[in-house]
């Protein structure tokens, strides 16, 4: 980098050195400079610092066993203390199977088909019988003090009028 340098110091004064200003930048959709930026496989500065510092502290016995402290105080964020189990130990994979879906459709097609062969009368009864152990449910939840979204949610048979 090379600079200029002002050459009216004051009396007694060194000279300043003036640093050069950087290049404009390039204009939108030009070419890149060849040969400009980071050669292909080097690491960015700042990652290979991050190492050699992380090294360091990896490598001092007394951090060692202050980690190892912290590690059985219970010290330790959590999200830090699961990376260096995923480091250690390995990521669990999770395995997600979806064979559920078939036989919940057939059951719920064959359902609808045998309510579909009720009266009208039938089902209402049907519907007020279910309303009833919900309403029972929700009763012994509040006794319970058990006061879920779902519970303060549903409503009852008292909300509901059939005319």
């Amino acid at each position: 980098m090379s600079s200029t340098t002002d050459f009216t110091p004051e009396c007694g004064e060194e000279p300043r050195i003036m640093p050069r200003k950087p290049p404009p930048p390039h204009s939108k959709g030009a070419p890149r400079t060849p040969g400009s930026g980071r050669k292909k496989g080097t690491p960015n500065r700042r990652t290979v610092e991050l190492r050699a510092l992380i090294t360091a502290l990896l490598n001092d016995v007394d951090y060692q066993h202050r980690l190892r402290d912290d590690f059985r105080k219970r010290r330790v964020h959590p999200s830090t203390e699961v990376r260096v189990w995923e480091y250690i130990v390995g990521k669990p994979k999770e395995k997600i199977e979806v064979s559920a879906d078939v036989t919940m459709n057939e059951k719920l097609a064959t359902e609808r088909e045998l309510l579909r062969q009720l009266d009208l009368w039938q089902l209402e009864a049907l519907a007020a019988e279910s309303q009833a152990l919900m309403d029972k449910a929700l009763a012994m939840a509040k006794a319970q003090g058990l006061k879920t979204a779902a519970a303060k949610s549903y409503r009852t048979a008292d909300d509901v009028s059939i005319d």
